[in-house]
């Protein structure tokens, strides 16, 4: 390719959600979907499960110390990203995030999200326009309970009742986004798979 760093049209979204809202599926969804209309596309893993996975456990920390350094972690893992695919000469790139840095928000008190944002060197207004559009996937626990398990990620404890309480709040936790999008759980994954492609697509023009 011939396209140079300057040329090169970087969109970063992120796909959140509570427990059980297909985000997995989403992320491979959505990839496949726009490598076919020609852009690259890079996915960022979920940066606390990829902590819990690699052996530092919530428990063996505080909660403030557990979320500084998924913060941290997703600051240097979206910084390395951007800085990578500007050298590849693709004229559009998509920078798909599971999960951002307000996701921090649901899981503490807004005091200890302030300190740990404060810690990490950036305020919550910059941490929000990060990101050029948020969609989150709704638990199956809070519009398809028939559909909600533990099965799909080994890291996730929460019965249904937790997961719907947690739906809300990391809802809550971007709702002051100017591009946030809810996609509503459904008994049709499928048609779910394709209301968050078609809200990406109108949400890029």
């Amino acid at each position: 390719m011939d396209k140079t760093a300057s040329q090169t049209k970087i969109w970063k979204i992120v796909i959140t959600g509570g427990p059980c809202a297909g985000k997995s599926t989403a992320l491979a969804s959505v990839k496949e979907h726009f490598q076919e209309k020609g852009w690259l596309v890079v996915t960022i893993n979920e940066t606390a499960t990829e902590l819990i996975a690699s052996g530092l456990r919530r428990e063996y920390c505080t909660d403030m110390q557990f979320q500084i350094r998924v913060m941290q972690l997703q600051l240097a893992k979206e910084r390395t990203f951007e800085e990578a695919v500007r050298d590849l000469g693709f004229e559009k790139v998509l920078i798909v995030c599971d999960r951002g840095i307000l996701d921090n928000r649901a899981y503490i008190p807004d005091d200890v999200y302030r300190q740990v944002l404060e810690i990490n060197g950036i305020t919550h207004e910059q941490a929000r326009a990060r990101y050029d559009a948020v969609f989150h996937m709704q638990s199956a626990a809070v519009g398809a309970p028939r559909h909600y398990n533990l099965s799909s990620n080994a890291t996730r404890r929460e019965n249904a009742q937790e997961a719907a309480r947690l739906d809300e709040s990391i809802a809550y936790a971007w709702s002051d986004h100017p591009r946030f999008f809810t996609i509503e759980a459904s008994d049709d994954f499928e048609e779910k798979i394709d209301c968050l492609i078609r809200r990406i697509e109108a949400a890029e023009q």
